[in-house]
C-alpha cells in the first residue's frame, strides 16, 4: 500500500487550532478498494465521512492494510460521491440508493466497547496503539494514534483516544488504512440533498434491503441460466455477508 503521510512537526500543537481537518483513507472490500475522506470539524466536534463509490477498483493484494434535525443535508449527489455519513453523538445520519430509490437513513449506533493494548507500533512516523473490538457481528484490530486526538475514524467508527490509523476486520473481507491528510482544509464539507428520497431508520433499510436481495436472487433463481448467478447473489450480498454482519435488535429479538 502505498502511503503518503506527512507528519509536521508543530502538527500536535496546531491541531486544535485548524476548524477543519481532512483525512484521507483506502477502504478494502474483498478484492476491491474505493476511497474514503473524513472531513473533521473541530470547532463543533463533529465529522462527515465520504464513501467515494464511484473510485472502486480491483486489486491484487490486500495485505497492507447532530442533532436528529437534518435540515442542513442541502446539497446534491454527483459522480464522486455515491455515499455519505454525518456523524453527531455516536449517531449517522447517511444516502443510500438502492433500485433508483434515495434513502436517508437515521442510525443510532451501538456503543463500541474497544479494548485497549499497549501494544505499539510506528506506522508512517507516527506512534499508534492496537485496539480490538466487536461491532455489528465482526471483529475488528484497530491502530490509533493519540498525537492526532479525534475520536472519530472511517465510516461508522467512533470513540478511540486517537484516530484510527489502520483497521482491519479478521477475515480480512474488509480493512480501512489512511493515506494522507490535510491539518487545514481548504476544501468545504459537502452536504447531501436527495430529490424525493424517503427518511427510514437503519433497521427497516436493512429490511428493505434484505427483501430487494431477496426478490432479485427468486427472480434469477426462477431462469435455469441464471442459476449459478442466483446462488452468487444469495451467498455474497444476501443478510450477513455485509460489512454489518448482525444488527443489534436482532440479538435483542433472539434472547
Amino acid at each position: 500500500m502505498n502511503k503518503k503521510i506527512l507528519v509536521v512537526c508543530t502538527f500536535f500543537v496546531n491541531l486544535l487550532c485548524y476548524s477543519q481537518q481532512q483525512f484521507n483513507y483506502n477502504f478494502y472490500i474483498d478484492d476491491t478498494v474505493r476511497e474514503g475522506t473524513l472531513f473533521y470539524n473541530a470547532k463543533e466536534n463533529t465529522a462527515v465521512y465520504l464513501d467515494k463509490i464511484s473510485s472502486i477498483k480491483t486489486v491484487t493484494n490486500n495485505n497492507d492494510v447532530d442533532d436528529d434535525d437534518t435540515s442542513s443535508i442541502t446539497a446534491s449527489f454527483n459522480g464522486n460521491l455515491d455515499f455519505y455519513f454525518l456523524k453527531n453523538k455516536n449517531e449517522v445520519i447517511f444516502t443510500y440508493s438502492l433500485l433508483k430509490n434515495n434513502y436517508l437513513v437515521e442510525d443510532k449506533l451501538p456503543k463500541i466497547e474497544w479494548e485497549l493494548s499497549s501494544e505499539k507500533r510506528e506506522i508512517e512516523n507516527l506512534i499508534c496503539y492496537k485496539a480490538t473490538t466487536t461491532f455489528r457481528g465482526r471483529n475488528w484490530t484497530a491502530w490509533y494514534s493519540p498525537d492526532i486526538p479525534i475520536n472519530y475514524g472511517p465510516w461508522k467508527f467512533y470513540g478511540l483516544p486517537g484516530l484510527i490509523i489502520e483497521l482491519k476486520e479478521d477475515t480480512n473481507r474488509f480493512a480501512f488504512a489512511l493515506t494522507d491528510y490535510v491539518l487545514k482544509s481548504k476544501d468545504t464539507t459537502p452536504t447531501v440533498k436527495l430529490p424525493n428520497s424517503r427518511k427510514v431508520t437503519m433497521k427497516k433499510m436493512a429490511e428493505i434491503t434484505d427483501e430487494a436481495y431477496d426478490n432479485l436472487f427468486n427472480a434469477l433463481s426462477g431462469s435455469k441460466s441464471d442459476g449459478v448467478e442466483a446462488v452468487l447473489v444469495k451467498s455474497n450480498t444476501g443478510h450477513g455477508q455485509g460489512i454489518e454482519a448482525i444488527y443489534e435488535w436482532e440479538t435483542e429479538d433472539n434472547k
